[in-house]
């Protein structure tokens, strides 16, 4: 039985883990999600056998197994486990996109970012490349790590941000050392759900005879192994040292703990040995070779191995239980252990991991050692590991290199390892603040609870800067902000300062910045769209070698808004979804929730509510992994205006008033008003005016104060007239719709003119002027044709069928009518769709459309699965995570009663529902 004995249950239920995940994909919606199995017990309790035997099983069934056991040495090694973990998948795998290859080769050491051309690597990337690969695997991917409680922070945050992402048979087999079975998981072993735990229990008596004549060639007399059974508890480790004390010292009494006779057994051992033992303790990845480096006779160790303290592998060495390696490092003693940290500071490759054991094994005061601290945080977080950088800075601050400026660059290290608590604590507490420590503790409020707070911050900085070179990023994290809190105007002017500023600092990147800024506040000011400037800031960005300062403010993103804003709707959504693409490539999921806010509202405006609905659901599934109010107020507010527009008006106004209420908590007035506008929307959709003017009406009457000349920049405004109309409060409407007419003359917008024209024909209406509102709502139709925006014409058809109905022509009033009924019914605007069939209703019947009960989004993926593709293939070209489109489809089989994708080939094709156009690739 492999040389696990009594655990014939545990085994089994091994076995029934492994099969699932040998079996890959199953089930209606892909691949069923191999529950994670997390093998606990007390210290020297078997989980390391246990976990050796899954391995073992696992290779059996021809698993891809990657293995790591790391020890308390390298708890602390950026990507220690993770270097173990990639070589399989990486070498000889499939390629990689560029971000993620290089990310690859930084944790396995093959490229030093920062240096020799090699770009810096950020911690998000990491995980993003960890997902490709585990995503690109040919067949069932086991990850078996024992001591996962000992993952050092950089693999684990990698590991958590992949297992929760995949799709697909990848499980997870952890071995930890527990002393309860209802002790708290890692975070990162249960990333991929609710984990099956496996607690190990006692041995009996007869499963520890085995296991120690096995182990020690003695067979025990009965009473004597009874004694030890009670003594151990049944762990396997504390009856072999038991027994071993037995063998050697029959006549003297059993030691009373574990700990002591790991303690007396190793300090048996020679002194040579216990040398070259306390070295291999030390360090996190000890070799025959390093001991060698260090002038240790590595066949010291030879009596060691043969008592089985330590085993060696060729050239890697390992002790047999990770309390073996704690027994010898406390016999050694503080001063032996700081000469054995020199010795190997001294032979050690790895910048890191030199520089921790230089502190460890100095006295303090040291400040070659600070430098070379300061150095090795520098690496590793360019390596993609603020945590270990934070750790190594840490070490410098306890050595005597408490400094300002070492506080600031450790809190930025924290800010970036997501530890904004303790960033903040660190800033708040220097005495006087530079330039650097205040835009710092802005990034803090930002990342936490408020954008007012953050520009005092910035102020406060650009005041400090002087003519410092933070001026340019600072001034540029200020427009940003300002933005933000709907100070359009004076957006606008820091936006030019910033072009002098990084023209001064000789910065492209930001040069490239300050042109996208200057073009986008400049235009949301109402001076109109400078073409030029938009391409000079997209060639300055391609010629930075890629993206910088805050994701609004990068010209890609820019260019897709103003794309957007100025009606070229199908080029806009193509920037946005390589902006997308190129997010998920290096892991910058943060940087999806901004362009999140607009896509969506971009994919109605184009009539493609059901790649909203994807959108909505992928960033409610980042924004809960990513957490924090600001990214849950954005996947609120994009759910609720895809709610709206799909007419699911109940959760459309909860998940608006969720937005608005989290927005509000940090001031960021700009981004409140988008789920704003969704709630006036949605009041609108559902026939009442009142509660849609409560919502609109203070905004449209704030619109001036706030900057604003862009008639798109408040597109809240059509629906405030036609709100205000509704109440009879046309006097307040005259104005704004007198404004929209003249701005969109004045910029020739096709949106301000076809939606400006429909609130006349409104206001003439309401005057009783119907021969004026019909000539007003025609106009806005031919308007409607520069506008590819179906949901709005649709909605100038309906107003203009009521017209034509006031004004007794039947025949005009039931096209209009219908033909409007039929768009909502196209795009799934259903709410819509009931008005203009209800409207239609009044002139003669109209019978109700079929509906299978599928959402847009369901129907959507539903065509692409019977087409035969994968749920991979599916989320890659919708730009969604496979786990969505898992989700989704598990839905639509739910809703349509069946159980597998042969069915749904044969239900979709009976379908006489016309397909919609499924990601702009009609048959893809």
């Amino acid at each position: 039985m492999e040389g696990v004995h009594g655990r014939d249950a545990e085994l089994a239920r091994l076995d029934t883990f492994l099969d699932v995940l040998a079996a890959g994909p199953a089930g209606p919606a892909g691949p069923a999600d191999p529950a994670t199995l997390a093998v606990s017990g007390p210290p020297g309790g078997g989980v390391s056998t246990v976990w050796a035997a899954g391995v073992r099983r696992a290779r059996a069934r021809g698993l891809l197994v990657l293995t790591a056991r790391p020890t308390a040495a390298e708890a602390l090694l950026p990507h220690g486990v993770l270097a173990d973990l990639l070589p399989p998948l990486r070498d000889g795998g499939p390629d990689l996109p560029a971000p993620q290859a290089r990310a690859v080769d930084a944790v396995l050491l093959r490229a030093v970012p920062g240096q020799e051309g090699h770009a810096e690597v950020d911690a998000r990337t990491v995980g993003s490349a960890l997902l490709g690969l585990l995503t690109r695997a040919t067949g069932p991917v086991l990850l078996a790590v024992d001591d996962a409680d000992l993952v050092d922070p950089s693999s684990a945050a990698a590991l958590a941000f992949a297992l929760r992402r995949v799709a697909g048979p990848v499980g997870v087999l952890a071995g930890l050392t527990a002393d309860a079975g209802d002790a708290p998981l890692p975070a990162w072993v249960g990333a991929r759900g609710e984990a099956d735990r496996m607690v190990l229990g006692a041995l009996p008596a007869s499963a520890l005879h085995h296991l120690v004549r096995e182990h020690t060639g003695a067979a025990l007399p009965r009473p004597t192994l009874d004694r030890l059974a009670r003594r151990s508890g049944g762990r396997p480790l504390y009856a072999l040292e038991l027994a071993r004390a037995v063998r050697d010292r029959p006549d003297e009494r059993l030691p009373p703990g574990l700990g002591t006779l790991v303690a007396d057994r190793v300090a048996r051992l020679a002194p040579a040995g216990l040398d070259a033992l306390l070295l291999v303790a030390l360090t996190p990845a000890p070799t025959v070779t390093l001991l060698r480096r260090a002038g240790t006779d590595p066949a010291a160790l030879l009596p060691a191995e043969a008592d089985g303290i330590v085993a060696i592998d060729g050239d890697r060495i390992g002790f047999g239980h990770p309390l073996l390696a704690a027994a010898v490092a406390d016999h050694a003693g503080p001063g032996p252990r700081r000469a054995a940290h020199r010795r190997l500071a001294d032979v050690t490759d790895h910048p890191e991991d030199r520089a921790r054991h230089r502190a460890l094994g100095s006295l303090g005061g040291d400040a070659r050692v600070q430098a070379e601290l300061d150095a090795a945080a520098a690496s590793a977080r360019a390596r993609g590991a603020p945590d270990a950088a934070a750790e190594l800075l840490e070490l410098a601050l306890g050595l005597g290199g408490d400094t300002p400026g070492r506080r600031v660059t450790l809190a930025d290290h924290l800010l970036a390892a997501g530890d904004a608590a303790r960033a903040r604590e660190l800033l708040t507490a220097l005495g006087e603040r530079d330039a650097a420590a205040e835009r710092l503790l802005a990034h803090v409020h930002l990342h936490t609870d408020s954008y007012a707070e953050a520009a005092a911050h910035l102020e406060a900085a650009l005041a400090a800067a002087g003519d410092d070179v933070l001026r340019a990023p600072i001034r540029a994290d200020l427009v940003y902000v300002t933005v933000n809190l709907g100070r359009i105007a004076e957006a606008a002017g820091l936006a030019d300062d910033l072009a002098a500023d990084a023209a001064a600092a000789g910065d492209v990147g930001l040069l490239a910045v300050a042109e996208a800024t200057r073009t986008m506040t400049a235009f949301l000011a109402g001076r109109g769209l400078d073409r030029a400037g938009l391409d000079r800031a997209l060639a300055g960005e391609a010629a930075g070698g890629g993206p910088s300062g805050p994701v609004m403010t990068r010209p890609s993103l820019v260019h897709g808004l103003l794309l957007s804003w100025t009606g070229e709707l199908d080029h806009a959504r193509d920037v946005l979804l390589a902006l997308r693409r190129e997010a998920l490539d290096t892991g910058a999921e943060a940087d999806l929730l901004f362009p999140a806010f607009h896509h969506v509202i971009l994919e109605c405006w184009r009539g493609d509510l059901a790649a909203a609905e994807d959108l909505a659901r992928d960033t409610t599934e980042r924004a809960e992994q990513l957490g924090g109010a600001v990214a849950h107020a954005i996947a609120a507010s994009v759910t609720a205006t895809a709610a709206a527009y799909a007419g699911r008006l109940d959760e459309a106004r909860q998940e608006a008033r969720r937005a608005i209420a989290l927005l509000a908590e940090g001031s960021a007035v700009a981004a409140t008003v988008w789920p704003m506008i969704t709630l006036g929307f949605t009041e609108l959709s559902g026939g009442d005016p009142d509660a849609a003017v409560a919502v609109l009406g203070p905004m449209a009457a704030a619109t001036r104060d706030m900057g604003y000349g862009e008639p798109l920049a408040a597109p809240f405004v059509p629906d405030a007239v036609e709100a205000l109309v509704g109440v009879g409060r046309t006097e307040e409407a005259r104005p704004l719709v007198d404004d929209l007419l003249r701005a969109g003359h004045a910029l020739d917008r096709p949106w301000a003119l076809a939606l400006g024209g429909r609130c006349r024909g409104l206001l003439l209406a309401a005057d009783g002027d119907l021969d004026g509102a019909g000539a007003a709502l025609a106009d806005a139709l031919r308007e409607h044709e520069r506008l590819p925006v179906p949901v709005e014409r649709a909605r100038t058809q309906l107003a203009l069928a009521g017209v034509e109905r006031r004004r007794r022509r039947r025949r005009a009033a039931t096209e209009h009518a219908e033909a409007a009924a039929a768009l909502f019914a196209r795009v799934g605007a259903a709410t819509w769709a009931a008005r203009a069939r209800t409207e239609a209703g009044r002139l003669h019947p109209v019978p109700e459309p079929d509906d299978d009960g599928l959402t847009p989004a369901e129907h959507r993926m539903a065509l692409l699965a019977a087409a035969g593709r994968t749920n991979r293939s599916v989320a890659a070209e919708l730009a969604v995570s496979p786990k969505t489109v898992e989700a989704t489809l598990a839905r639509a089989y739910r809703k349509l009663g069946i159980r597998s994708r042969a069915e749904l080939g044969a239900v979709m094709s009976r379908r006489d529902r016309e397909t919609p156009d499924v990601g702009g690739a009609r048959g893809s």
